[in-house]
């Protein structure tokens, strides 16, 4: 596009109104340069030590109960979500459930073993009685 500053393949690929529009601000840019967004950050990259390792061991405990319930990383929290446990460190179920990341079936199956790993506790115990999930097609 900027070697040929072609507008008939714009209007191709975003419709005329669209294409119009961005020809113009790229002929004419203005406003100081786009920045790398944030968007583009991995979870855990800003982490603190302290919360790096909150965040490592949350994703130990992801996998143990994965493991345990035979299950597809999908139904678990996604990094971004351990991050942000490992951010603000909920200390009781109920700062966990003020957070609005699980489920309140999660929040009372999951919850204490996720403090206990934030804490940096054995969890096990608290994990015992889960089951593994049946799959439906096999």
């Amino acid at each position: 596009m900027k070697a040929r500053r072609d507008m008939k393949k714009l209007t191709e690929i975003v419709g005329k109104k669209d294409a119009e529009t961005l020809f113009q601000i790229y002929a004419n840019p203005s406003g100081p340069p786009i920045q790398k967004s944030e968007l583009f950050k991995k979870p855990g990259e800003n982490l603190t030590n302290e919360e790096g390792e909150r965040f490592k061991r949350l994703r130990i405990w992801r996998e143990t109960i994965m493991s345990i319930r035979r299950m597809s990383h999908q139904m678990m929290p996604s990094n971004k979500m351990i991050a942000e446990l490992s951010q603000k460190n909920p200390k009781t179920l109920d700062e966990l459930r003020k957070m609005n990341l699980f489920s309140e079936w999660k929040v009372i199956h999951y919850g204490p073993s996720i403090l206990a790993a934030l804490e940096n506790v054995p969890y096990e115990s608290n994990i015992k009685g889960l089951i593994p999930i049946n799959k439906k097609f096999e």
